[in-house]
């Protein structure tokens, strides 16, 4: 059976990639289609081993630096002109929240294709964060095969009258990918004096004017602190701090640098599940989060009106024991993306 996998940014391919491995496993054909929404991320992202023929769908435009409706309509012109739409496939499989998996979970239905949605049900009850709350409702009304990470994501989708026997709880693929990430990457102990480590991810574009309020914050730790705060695209010229970013890193680096964190500051959905596998405490710089495990398990929201207590929260997660201790497992046990492909083969329609 061959099936459609759709990615535009880092976090599709680090997740989607297990779901690719075990699609191979059980004899059918994953074709990776490839949409340049974040070009500068996934460069270290190599999978040619796993699909030697992928498909690159071209994308004139950058994720966040133009109007969101440009951003689709350049995606969907893509898809159209470089995917073959009238092939045999078995499904289309989108991963989670990007424009990349909305623009082309719309396509491939119009065309006719099932739609397979990996790392769905997760809601924030709210018109925000935008567009990736609306793109989470629009796929979830287009797919023929829902994959939730966890249970609550399956109450979400199950509340919005979703077909129960088009629901199938997996887990998180990404903790697929994290823990293939450790074994291989065989990391070493943190070099250099024991001090407090910090790992810093900010890039949504809501969070552009908390960058400066967030650096202000750190900037006394630098003294006696390790605080290693990636740089990343969307830091366009309208983000000038003055700040000691690192450079981007891969996605192994950026996991070496959580494994020996004390504490994890990010707005990223897919560190927050890394970092309650690892057990390590964690600040989350949203409003709202769709992961409201993390919440459970001891993780802080900081939102925009706490930013000034931001100092108080650091020093109160580094002088405490681990407050993620339970963490572990929250979002899967490693074993996701064989349950994603053999839903793929048992639910999809012939």
């Amino acid at each position: 059976m061959r099936f459609l996998l759709f990615a535009g940014t880092r976090p599709e391919i680090i997740k989607l990639r297990p779901v690719s491995d075990a699609l191979i496993a059980q004899g059918d054909e994953p074709i990776w289609a490839f949409v340049n929404q974040s070009r500068d991320l996934i460069r270290d992202m190599v999978l040619h081993d796993a699909c030697p023929t992928p498909i690159y769908v071209p994308c004139d435009v950058e994720n966040y630096r133009h109007p969101l409706v440009g951003l689709h309509h350049e995606i969907t012109k893509g898809i159209i002109h470089r995917v073959p739409l009238d092939a045999d496939w078995k499904a289309a499989i989108v991963q989670g929240d990007t424009q990349t998996a909305a623009s082309a979970a719309l396509t491939c239905a119009l065309a006719a294709i099932p739609v397979a949605h990996v790392e769905a049900g997760l809601r924030t009850h709210k018109s925000f964060p935008w567009p990736e709350e609306q793109n989470r409702r629009m796929i979830a009304s287009l797919a023929s095969l829902h994959l939730a990470p966890t249970h609550a994501a399956k109450v979400n989708l199950r509340n919005e009258n979703v077909d129960q026997d088009r629901i199938v709880v997996t887990g998180q693929t990404g903790i697929d990918a994290l823990h293939t990430t450790l074994k291989r990457a065989n990391y070493e102990r943190a070099s250099g004096p024991r001090v407090p480590r910090i790992l810093v991810t900010c890039h949504r574009r809501e969070n552009k004017d908390r960058i400066s309020m967030l650096a202000n914050a750190l900037k006394p730790l630098l003294v006696d602190h390790y605080v290693c705060w990636p740089s990343h695209p969307n830091y366009g010229e309208e983000v000038c701090v003055a700040f000691p970013f690192a450079a981007p890193m891969s996605h192994d680096a950026l996991v070496g640098e959580l494994l020996h964190a004390d504490l994890v500051i990010t707005d990223s959905g897919g560190i927050i599940e890394e970092a309650a596998e690892l057990e390590k405490n964690c600040l989350i710089i949203r409003d709202e989060t769709e992961r409201p495990e993390a919440i459970d398990h001891g993780c802080w929201l900081v939102k925009r009106d706490e930013m000034d207590r931001l100092p108080h929260m650091i020093q109160h997660m580094l002088s405490g024991p681990a407050s993620r201790r339970h963490s572990k497992g929250i979002y899967g046990d490693g074993a996701a993306a064989p349950r994603v492909a053999k839903a793929l083969r048992k639910i999809l329609p012939s």
